[in-house]
């Protein structure tokens, strides 16, 4: 299984058990800057930091892919 279907598999869940309210939204990045892609309203996508993405409410799930 590949990653990206692992994490589609994730999103799926995460959604059929959620209240409604949450948005959920689950992406690979794959920047080599250390920025996070952060979709806004109007379709767009901002970058920004690991910490402004926390700060927005974003959470983070990383591993280390080189084993």
């Amino acid at each position: 299984m590949s990653v990206k279907s692992d994490l589609n598999g994730i999103e799926k869940s995460l959604k059929s058990s959620s209240d409604g309210e949450a948005k959920i939204n689950i992406s690979l990045n794959w920047r080599e800057d250390d920025l996070i892609e952060w979709d806004l309203e109007d379709g767009s996508i901002e970058l920004i930091t690991k910490d402004e993405f926390k700060r927005r409410g974003g959470i983070l799930v990383e591993w280390d892919d080189e084993d």
